[in-house]
């Protein structure tokens, strides 16, 4: 529990289907099992939920914002457990007309 991160889409927010991404029970590459006494986790079948766009596993990456190009890049982390400028990867792009990014902010789980 809490080893993985997912990102989610909704391809058509404005259509009748009501996508299931199954958090808690579900988290980036399958079942909690910290979540399983959790009723509606033991009757959710893997089946039924919709799988991330996005997922990796928690790596102490820094994440950065770039308001012009309309991204976030991720630095994962090296060896020495500090941020290692040669993994740099795009982590998310504006899209549909949406400005850039004006800032990150962690929220008070520590979350981004």
């Amino acid at each position: 529990m809490g080893r993985w991160e997912e990102v989610d889409v909704i391809p058509d927010a404005t259509d009748a289907v009501a996508e299931n991404f199954g958090w808690p029970c579900f988290e980036g590459d399958g079942r909690q099992d910290g979540w399983d006494f959790v009723p509606g986790c033991q009757a959710l079948p893997a089946a039924a939920v919709t799988p991330p766009a996005y997922r990796g596993e928690h790596a102490g990456s820094l994440f950065f914002a770039d308001y012009t190009g309309g991204c976030v890049f991720e630095l994962r982390a090296g060896e020495d457990g500090r941020p290692d400028p040669g993994t740099v990867g795009l982590f998310a792009r504006a899209g549909g007309g949406a400005v850039g990014p004006v800032e990150l902010q962690a929220g008070p789980g520590g979350d981004l």
